[in-house]
């Protein structure tokens, strides 16, 4: 007994010590922000106009707005974990080319934006800004946009307000089912401070809901996307493979560029 304990106690303690790491550190495997001074000057090839967003819950959010010609509506566009709006500005030229407005924010801690970091904030500084800029914008004109990270907090605002459709850009069911295969020995469910449940959420939405995924997807598996388009049961829902696409490279196949012609209209 003695023995059995002796060669327990060190496995216990390392398991405990593992899972405290994990608890503590799970922000920084989750989110890869890129900070911007606050007078950096962005070198976009096209006219835009910086944003920003005071929120109630004491965020300084920082955002991009780009301006097409006819505009014929919005994109609201929430981006992936790693980078800032110096990174990701230049999606513009999938959207503003098509007619469409182009407004974008950096979470907290990103780019130029301030705040402390949490799965409640997040969701409330979209819905913030999402308000301020639907002002603008009748509701048929108005596209929800979410990327990789992003199309968790889309998923969510979606469920809360009203547009025109919802776009998914390489999604996944939930934070456990993207990690769970690397942490299989702990109760994520306790332990995940950003469980991001996308599956949840879905059925809310009753507008149209597209979701387009790369089948060989090394960062969010094509599996966990069509595991969450399977889990809608609600609403007109479409969901577009991409058989040689990757994380990154959708914007470069014609599936892509036919969801945004059609989308786009």
């Amino acid at each position: 007994m003695n023995n059995l304990l002796a060669l327990l106690g060190p496995i216990v303690l390392i398991y405990i010590g593992l899972a405290l790491f994990f608890y503590w550190k799970q922000e920084s495997f989750l989110f890869h922000p890129r900070t911007t001074h606050a007078d950096f000057q962005y070198d976009f090839f096209y006219p835009h106009n910086e944003l920003w967003f005071d929120t109630p819950n004491d965020g300084r959010i920082h955002g991009l707005e780009f301006k097409a010609e006819n505009s014929k509506g919005v994109v609201f566009y929430l981006h992936g974990n790693a980078g800032s709006l110096r990174d990701w500005g230049w999606v513009y030229k999938d959207f503003v080319p098509r007619g469409y407005d182009l407004v974008l924010i950096d979470y907290r801690t990103y780019g130029k934006s301030k705040g402390r970091l949490s799965e409640f904030n997040l969701i409330q500084d979209a819905l913030f800004v999402y308000d301020a800029i639907s002002e603008s914008y009748p509701v048929e004109k108005r596209i929800i946009y979410g990327r990789s990270l992003g199309t968790g907090i889309a998923i969510q605002l979606a469920a809360k307000r009203e547009a025109k459709a919802l776009v998914l850009e390489t999604p996944y069911y939930s934070i456990k089912d993207l990690i769970g295969r690397l942490a299989t020995f702990f109760p994520l469910e306790l332990m995940l401070r950003y469980p991001l449940k996308s599956y949840q959420y879905l059925n809310s939405i009753r507008y149209s809901k597209y979701i387009i995924h790369g089948e060989n997807d090394q960062v969010v598996p094509y599996q966990s996307g069509l595991k969450l388009f399977q889990s809608n049961h609600l609403g007109q829902i479409e969901f577009v493979s991409v058989p040689k696409g990757q994380h990154s490279d959708l914007s470069n196949f014609n599936e892509y560029k036919d969801l945004l012609n059609r989308v786009l209209v």
